[in-house]
């Protein structure tokens, strides 16, 4: 993320002309650009814990959020 990396971001940047660069919006801009190299659908955690219905956690680029099994 060179391009976020010692800069003025509302004079640098140029998604941060249109947008005020809160710490909110910094943090939608990263996600935005990380998601695009993470490979789609192969990233899953499960997690088991006292409630006997497993929770998967799903990163696609498409679809995020929760799923239960």
């Amino acid at each position: 993320m060179k391009l976020l990396d010692h800069k003025k971001l509302d004079q640098d940047v140029a998604y941060f002309a249109d947008v005020v660069s809160t710490t909110e919006n910094v943090a939608v801009y990263t996600w935005e650009n990380l998601q695009k190299h993470l490979p789609a659908g192969q990233n899953v955690i499960v997690y088991n814990g006292d409630e006997t219905a497993p929770l998967a956690l799903m990163c696609d680029q498409s679809a995020h959020g929760v799923i239960r099994d």
